[in-house]
């Protein structure tokens, strides 16, 4: 059953990481785990709270790649621009949980500009919902 209500307060959730990844652009300042961590966790909220929209349930998971599956199987043109998120995935439970990987260097410009788009496209799903 589509959730609206649900999807707003993912949406407003995921509005602190939005605002986390925005002032974490210096590198100096806070580490690519860090950064990386509020990137998973924006795109996180705001695939479920897509999902939400579509009526799609989804399990308890910190998987980028499920949750864009997901929303591929009901939107497959309109989560083409954001596949290339799903390699956040590894930021939301191995540099928190686990030991660190290297997996290179983030381009924290990219990064932001994709969440952005992401932020806006379900914003404006919710309200013409």
């Amino acid at each position: 059953m589509k959730d609206p209500k649900h999807a707003r307060l993912m949406l407003d959730m995921a509005a602190a990481d939005v605002q986390a990844v925005r002032n974490m652009s210096d590198p100096g300042r806070f580490a690519d785990t860090i950064f990386g961590f509020h990137c998973q966790q924006a795109v996180e909220k705001l695939l479920k709270a897509w999902l939400s929209l579509l009526g799609v349930a989804f399990p308890r998971t910190h998987d980028l790649r499920l949750l864009l599956q997901l929303v591929a199987d009901i939107d497959p043109a309109g989560v083409a621009p954001f596949q290339s998120l799903e390699d956040l995935t590894d930021y939301g439970v191995q540099f928190r949980y686990e030991a660190p990987m290297d997996l290179g260097a983030l381009d924290r410009a990219a990064q932001t500009e994709g969440i952005e788009l992401l932020y806006r496209h379900v914003g404006n799903m919710i309200e013409t919902a």
